[in-house]
């Protein structure tokens, strides 16, 4: 009778367990379809904002934006964003500490911070010291930057080194023109803007020419402007930056008198981040 009882007893435990464990799987599956449930819901929401987000930043011929929204375009669009910057003595990371981050890593650092789209943004820089106009077109270093296929390009518009070289304003803004004709063609859906180079000393100095610096300045950029195409002049920035600081041009800038030092180069990242998000320009 023991026996038979246990018998009993036994088959009711392993019925209890087999039901228990059912009962355990099935709430274990319907909570990973829950959990799935949720998942997607999530992900469709992410989807729905990124779409809501693309629209809502897209260049419209019609009116101005800001550079920094172009930007975001892209990266949503494309999950990469890149922004190049050309030119020669400006464009050069010139700092002698090396715990300080240049005006690259400055400039990648506020906009990520800022902007969560631009997670992924990469800046790139292209400094061909003592580079004037001529030399750029010729060494096709042109194709070095296209092949980056970058979204948005600064370009420095070497004519430090035009001044420098005595070369004359005409043949400076003639090459200036090749160069923004190659990279339009090349680079047909890139934003293009031309910006000058950064103040030297004995700017009135003129050159073999009978032109100093100022005469450079001043002719690229109205040059830039009639040609219709978008200017930064980093010129006139550093200047009202250094009259509001009540410093001297040899406070920014190197030894020899025209690279920029690391305040120069902190003053860069501020002007081209500043620029890229106050400045409104025409995406046609």
């Amino acid at each position: 009778m023991n026996k038979f009882l246990l018998l009993i007893f036994g088959g009711l435990c392993i019925i209890v367990l087999a039901f228990s464990y059912k009962n355990w799987v099935s709430k274990g599956i319907a909570a990973e379809h829950n959990g799935r449930k949720i998942i997607a819901k999530i992900e469709q929401k992410e989807v729905e904002h990124k779409a809501a987000e693309i629209k809502k930043l897209i260049p419209d011929k019609n009116k101005k934006s800001p550079i920094v929204d172009f930007l975001r375009y892209r990266a949503l669009s494309n999950n990469k964003v890149n922004l190049s910057i050309i030119g020669s003595n400006l464009v050069i990371e010139s700092s002698t500490n090396f715990t300080f981050k240049g005006w690259e890593s400055q400039l990648k650092s506020k906009l990520k911070s800022e902007y969560d789209e631009l997670d992924n943004l990469e800046v790139k820089h292209y400094g061909f010291k003592s580079y004037s106009t001529s030399d750029f077109i010729n060494s096709k270093k042109i194709d070095v930057v296209v092949k980056d296929n970058p979204d948005v390009i600064f370009i420095e518009n070497f004519i430090i080194n035009n001044y420098r070289q005595s070369i004359s304003i005409d043949q400076t803004n003639s090459d200036i023109k090749e160069i923004i004709s190659q990279l339009q063609n090349k680079l047909p859906k890139s934003k293009i803007i031309i910006m000058s180079p950064n103040p030297i000393l004995n700017d009135q100095n003129q050159n073999n020419l009978g032109l100093n610096y100022k005469d450079y300045i001043n002719n690229t950029s109205k040059f830039s402007i009639n040609n219709g195409w978008i200017y930064l002049d980093f010129y006139l920035e550093i200047e009202k930056y250094l009259e509001s600081k009540n410093l001297l041009i040899v406070d920014v800038i190197e030894n020899d008198f025209v690279r920029p030092n690391d305040t120069g180069n902190l003053l860069i990242g501020d002007i081209l981040y500043e620029y890229l998000k106050n400045s409104l320009v025409s995406f046609d």
